[in-house]
């Protein structure tokens, strides 16, 4: 818990810093000048991050499957790997195995930069409170995820980076990012049919439409999980479909704690539809993600599998919270600040012990 704690705390001196030294600069994101968090100390944070993650040793339910692939992979040639499942993922192993044989911590490295680095820098460049994002990302338990889902982390964190495309409805551009991010991970096709969704406006009929026959379909998922393997199975992901062939409707689900805590922006998000439209213009993309991650957390419930689709959607939490808290004012905007920061603290304190084998963390150099 040592090790979470002070990642944490580093991460938010850290990120206190960059603001502080933050450097006026052209954001092609938000396509204004505007103050952006100081690069070295961001680039500190970054290294933190990937630290933490490679070090690691048997920390997270599936280190043991990618410490065995590593080395029967990395002595795999590329040319066989080439068209197989998540080919590119498997590739990239072959690659690193061949330049450094035997340095499971320099793989680890490159898979951490792979995941961490796009996503942390559309952080700095897309958030109206840099400090509390990094906070949010860490708490929510988002940070952790790719302790055990290491190639669909991967994944997420190229269609993340390449969202702000999605501003401008550049859709050819977003969908070869994301065909990039299909390479290490066949979920991410995901993507492609819900950016025409999560483009229009917030809270519009399509929206309403589409949460209405998502919401129907839960009813009956037993009636229509056998379609649902069939598609798993054609987008590549055999293994998680014959794992979940067969509706269990003794399945408990996500854990519920999850699910309310995605639930609550969108709900807020709602209430305050206007007042963040007002704030922000393009705030109907980031609330569109939310809403997609809530669907899939609600699916979850049904069939917890489902809720690693809501991964994709996650990340766009860490950035539409600090934006409802800019509606209010300076002493209301300290305290939601305050009391949010301490529920999430206590959600990730809650969850740590009992999620995906995260504790106790273990340093691979004292094995």
């Amino acid at each position: 818990m040592v090790v979470y704690l002070f990642n944490l705390t580093w991460t938010i001196v850290m990120s206190i810093l960059a603001v502080r030294y933050s450097k006026v600069e052209y954001n092609d994101v938000l396509k204004k000048q505007m103050k952006l968090p100081n690069i070295f100390f961001v680039t500190l944070i970054l290294i933190s991050f990937m630290s933490f993650y490679a070090l690691r040793w048997k920390t997270g339910t599936d280190f043991g499957n990618y410490y065995e692939s590593y080395f029967n992979y990395g002595q795999t040639s590329i040319a066989d790997l080439i068209g197989t499942r998540d080919w590119g993922f498997y590739v990239l192993t072959s690659a690193i195995y061949d330049l450094c044989p035997d340095s499971f911590v320099f793989y680890n490295y490159i898979l951490a930069a792979l995941t961490y680095i796009p996503l942390v820098l559309t952080y700095r460049k897309s958030s109206s409170n840099f400090t509390f994002t990094m906070f949010l990302y860490i708490t929510m338990m988002t940070y952790y995820w790719p302790y055990n889902g290491v190639r669909q982390s991967i994944a997420c964190s190229i269609c993340f980076c390449a969202y702000p495309l999605l501003y401008d409805k550049k859709y050819i551009k977003y969908v070869l990012c994301v065909l990039v991010a299909y390479l290490f991970h066949s979920t991410a096709l995901l993507m492609i049919p819900i950016m025409f969704i999560v483009t229009r406006r917030a809270w519009s009929k399509l929206i309403g439409i589409t949460v209405t026959l998502l919401g129907a379909s839960l009813v009956f998922m037993s009636n229509i999980w056998n379609n649902i393997t069939e598609l798993l199975q054609f987008i590549g992901q055999e293994k998680m479909a014959n794992d979940y062939q067969v509706f269990d409707d003794a399945d408990k689900g996500a854990n519920i704690l999850r699910i309310i805590v995605v639930l609550v922006p969108i709900i807020m998000s709602f209430i305050f539809y206007k007042q963040l439209k007002r704030n922000n213009p393009k705030i109907d993309l980031l609330i569109n993600m939310s809403l997609m991650c809530g669907a899939f957390m609600i699916f979850s419930s049904k069939v917890t599998v489902l809720a690693r689709f809501s991964s994709y959607f996650i990340f766009f939490n860490a950035l539409l919270i600090p934006e409802i808290s800019a509606l209010f004012k300076e002493r209301d905007r300290r305290l939601f600040l305050g009391i949010t920061a301490m529920l999430f603290f206590i959600y990730m304190c809650m969850l740590l012990p009992v999620d995906s084998d995260l504790l106790p963390y273990r340093f691979i150099f004292n094995q």
